[in-house]
């Protein structure tokens, strides 16, 4: 069982954006895995990895296309995407410590950012970058079949 389930409530209606965030999610659900079955360090340290350039990559894509269209909320969500690396980089530290407990706290930190910052962050920007002509989202699978996100894959 997944640790977080995409669900429509996940769908900002933007096909790159929502292809992204299921690799995000896939991400999130492998490192729940690895953590969960008692993975080595180092693989659960690889996962942790892949997980944070992809989140890395995400922000970079999302960033440029608020400046693109000039989304007039750009400097608070880049605020909250520097705020979230941060904590990301502190928690991640942590859990080279080997503590299954640092591990847990980042999942649980993650999952919760990650679902509300979706839910109540990018969904106020994809109004206006439709409105600018930025492919919508079809549904069920198709929705993973981003071009970005077919690169990464």
């Amino acid at each position: 069982m997944p640790y977080v389930d995409w669900s429509d409530e996940f769908s900002v209606g933007l096909e790159e954006i929502d292809a992204q965030h299921h690799i995000l999610v896939d991400c999130l659900n492998r490192l729940h895995d690895a953590v969960h079955e008692r993975k080595s360090e180092s693989e659960i340290v690889s996962v942790l990895g892949t997980l944070g350039d992809y989140t890395r990559i995400h922000f970079a894509v999302e960033e440029a296309l608020m400046r693109v269209f000039e989304y007039k909320d750009y400097v608070p969500h880049k605020a909250e995407h520097e705020k979230l690396l941060a904590q990301f980089a502190e928690k991640a530290e942590k859990c080279h410590s080997g503590k299954v407990s640092a591990n847990l706290e980042l999942l649980q930190f993650l999952r919760s950012w990650l679902t509300d910052h979706i839910i109540h962050g990018d969904k106020k920007y994809a109004p206006m970058f439709l409105s600018r002509g930025m492919k919508a989202a079809a549904t069920g699978e198709r929705q993973r079949k981003g071009w970005f996100s077919r690169l990464w894959h």
